[in-house]
């Protein structure tokens, strides 16, 4: 039997580190960090939730958690994350980026944030400790982080929304570190080429770039057409296949088989 697949192991704990970068990468490629880190908080709520005044509930525990990241330009990669049952401080926030740095192996050029009141003076001061150049999104604006308030929402839509949210610290730091873990390992990205994080530091062949496999039996092959040229003929039919679920969310891990 001929297959394909991605494996993950989902790690324990408040921390979450982010694959290693390899040594003595391609050339040209931005290393682990290179491009900058984006840091960001977000309020993950325990069922329903409204904004509005008498029905309104605090953001805290027991309605919800705060979750921060911190996320690699380069290879989208999270860093490191935390939780908090309040909303953090700045020195909460800058031990979440020492980790990430650590994680590195080096200081970024520099850390995209909003203008929360946690990127201040003591963030600020942390900064210049480091030779980091801080940059900020503008207020109000949508889309001025965008890159990892993407992340928030495929981490809301892909495990939260789908489970019920652990009213226990040490059950939601798991699930978090699950879902980032599948995050590195099996969900391929778009804007990677269909690569995973953990591909792109590896500096593996975009799916899109890889000889394709072409299971039908009539389809032809044109070997003068550079596409067509990288085809592979396979014998009976491709199948997805969900060899195992992770977390309470259940997240798929795929993989492509045929049948002999």
């Amino acid at each position: 039997m001929w297959c394909f697949s991605r494996s993950t192991r989902a790690k324990k704990g408040s921390r979450t580190r982010a694959p290693a970068a390899p040594a003595g990468g391609p050339s040209g490629r931005a290393e682990l960090g290179e491009d900058g880190l984006h840091v960001d908080l977000t309020f993950v709520q325990m069922g329903l939730w409204v904004p509005w005044v008498p029905f309104t509930l605090p953001q805290r525990w027991p309605f919800g958690w705060w979750v921060g990241a911190v996320l690699d330009h380069h290879s989208r990669a999270i860093m490191s994350t935390r939780v908090w049952k309040t909303l953090p401080s700045a020195r909460s926030v800058v031990w979440m980026l020492r980790d990430a740095v650590r994680s590195a192996g080096r200081a970024p050029k520099h850390i995209v944030s909003d203008q929360g009141v946690q990127f201040r003076d003591e963030y600020l001061q942390w900064c210049r400790s480091l030779g980091v150049r801080p940059r900020f999104g503008a207020v109000h604006q949508h889309g001025s982080i965008a890159m990892i308030e993407r992340f928030w929402k495929s981490m809301k839509e892909e495990c939260f929304a789908r489970m019920r949210v652990p009213l226990g610290l040490g059950a939601m730091r798991a699930e978090l570190s699950a879902y980032v873990g599948w995050y590195h390992s099996e969900r391929p990205h778009q804007a990677l080429g269909g690569l995973t994080p953990a591909e792109r530091l590896s500096g593996a062949t975009p799916a899109r770039e890889k000889r394709r496999l072409e299971p039908r039996p009539r389809m032809p092959i044109a070997k003068n057409d550079p596409v067509q040229a990288r085809a592979r003929r396979v014998k009976g039919s491709l199948q997805l296949s969900v060899v195992r679920r992770l977390g309470a969310a259940k997240l798929p891990v795929l993989e492509l088989r045929q049948a002999a």
